[in-house]
């Protein structure tokens, strides 16, 4: 059995308890009905009928908030070992009505950069908030950020999280790509694991300079100059370094941060 739910105007719809379900996976998608999958952008397949999902409704209030969908956000994290992490991601878009994306970044980010569609944008910020014109259309439409994130060095043992940004419109899946320096092995919790390929969605490059991109990348984490200089894409892995890869669906505004579990196994390299 299948379920979905569908809000006209410029409502939000978001699962508070997903009962049986589970969303359903592309080849699950693939299988339903023509006439259901044109009706809907995402579907629920329960295990069990009787145990349904619960759904919340938000409407907006003097018509200042449309109705908008992120259908992946992918972010891609460059953990150095000291206290500053790179850190990009994307957001695939698709909007009723809305002009305005709102995506809050932990206390303390630098943004470097910002386009939709490879086009360069200057967003606003409210709060910890930053504020991403969106077109009014439903066809997808990739928005993207580079930022300077502060954080705490990784432990010897223990746990360290990546950062997820919260949307101002419910995301359905997240993908998570972190480097991490040599010396460290993290695992991601059990249902977070990846579940398929992750990659950033494909858009043109940026055109223009890259700005602080190349240089920040080279102070984190010594990758030269030369491999620092990128279109967009995902951040270079340096000699050492290694991935950890994390995915999962959510259809939340809030996805929630990731929790690695971390176990240094040589000494903390210094860094100048």
């Amino acid at each position: 059995m299948a379920a979905a739910v569908q809000a006209e105007d410029d409502a939000f719809v978001e699962i508070t308890d997903p009962g049986s379900a589970h969303l359903a996976s592309p080849s699950e998608w693939a299988d339903l009905i023509p006439e259901f999958r044109a009706s809907t952008s995402a579907a629920l397949l329960l295990a069990d009928p009787t145990r349904p999902p619960r759904w919340k409704i938000t409407r907006s209030e003097g018509g200042r908030v449309l109705a908008a969908q992120v259908d992946r956000l992918v972010v891609d994290a460059m953990v150095g070992d000291g206290t500053t992490m790179a850190y990009q991601c994307w957001a695939t878009v698709r909007s009723s009505g809305a002009t305005l994306l709102s995506l809050t970044l932990p206390r303390g980010a630098r943004l470097l950069r910002a386009s939709r569609d490879s086009i360069a944008l200057i967003p606003g910020v409210e709060g910890d908030g930053v504020q991403l014109p969106i077109a009014a259309q439903k066809e997808p439409q990739v928005l993207f950020l580079e930022v300077l994130l502060p954080q705490t060095p990784p432990p010897e043992r223990g746990s360290f999280t990546i950062p997820i940004p919260a949307a101002s419109a419910p995301i359905t899946r997240v993908a998570v790509r972190a480097v991490l320096p040599p010396g460290i092995e993290a695992t991601p919790p059990a249902d977070r694991a990846p579940r398929d390929a992750i990659r950033p969605p494909s858009t043109p490059p940026l055109e223009g300079s890259p700005g602080n991109g190349a240089a920040l990348l080279t102070r984190i984490a010594g990758v030269p100059p030369v491999l620092a200089r990128r279109s967009q894409g995902f951040f270079p892995v340096p000699p050492g370094y290694h991935e950890v890869w994390s995915s999962w669906e959510t259809l939340s505004q809030e996805p929630g941060n990731l929790r690695l579990e971390v176990n240094r196994t040589s000494r903390r390299k210094e860094w100048f």
